[in-house]
């Protein structure tokens, strides 16, 4: 940034003021982005502390330690938390939606501990299945 002998000071101050203007609307979008509540993958997994869009736990289910499903809409994420080869995962995927008579364009749900792959909500098939 080349600034004139004149006015480089007046330069420099409307500069500074735009990036601190910046700097807010970054710092409040990333402040309404994120929320303590959604859920996370737990300790002790690999990608453990990253968000999931699964369902959260309630707090009395883990004081319980009732065994809560981690799902993600995530098919490559689910293939690397059930160490699966995402080639022949895919292959199975494809299976079960041509069974159920879906397409590509049909999302489904993956539990990431057992492999089980939901379409709204009900269970239609498993990602460990043979092709």
């Amino acid at each position: 940034m080349r600034l004139s002998p004149k006015t480089g000071g007046l330069e420099l101050s409307i500069r500074l003021a735009t990036l601190e203007i910046e700097l807010k609307l970054l710092t409040r979008a990333l402040e309404r982005r994120y929320s303590p509540d959604q859920p996370r993958v737990a300790a002790g997994n690999p990608d453990g502390g990253q968000w999931t869009s699964g369902g959260g736990a309630s707090s009395r289910a883990l004081l319980s330690g009732a065994r809560v499903a981690a799902k993600t809409n995530d098919f490559n994420y689910a293939c690397r938390v059930l160490r699966l080869n995402p080639d022949k995962a895919s292959d199975v995927l494809h299976a079960i939606k041509n069974r159920e008579g879906l397409g590509g364009a049909n999302n489904c749900t993956f539990d990431t501990e057992t492999g089980d792959v939901f379409f709204n909500g009900e269970p239609i098939g498993n990602l460990k299945e043979r092709p």
